[in-house]
């Protein structure tokens, strides 16, 4: 029963991470679309792109953990 319980945690923080890099990441493409208009050097939003995946999944783990050992 535990090991259910914990497999369902892991989905949970699965879904979560790829939810959570799908809305920052749309904002760093919806910056890509409208670059000129808005007057963005395009390595300043590639660079918030590529860091996208680390800041949802550092994120994630301060939700989901409960205790913080930093």
């Amino acid at each position: 029963m535990a090991e259910y319980a914990r497999g369902g945690k892991i989905v949970k923080k699965i879904i979560t991470y790829v939810i959570l890099v799908l809305l920052l990441s749309s904002v760093g493409y919806y910056l890509i679309i409208h670059l000129k208009a808005l007057v963005l050097k395009p390595l300043a939003v590639m660079f918030y792109l590529i860091w996208c995946p680390a800041l949802s999944a550092i994120v994630i783990s301060l939700a989901f953990e409960k205790t913080s050992k930093a």
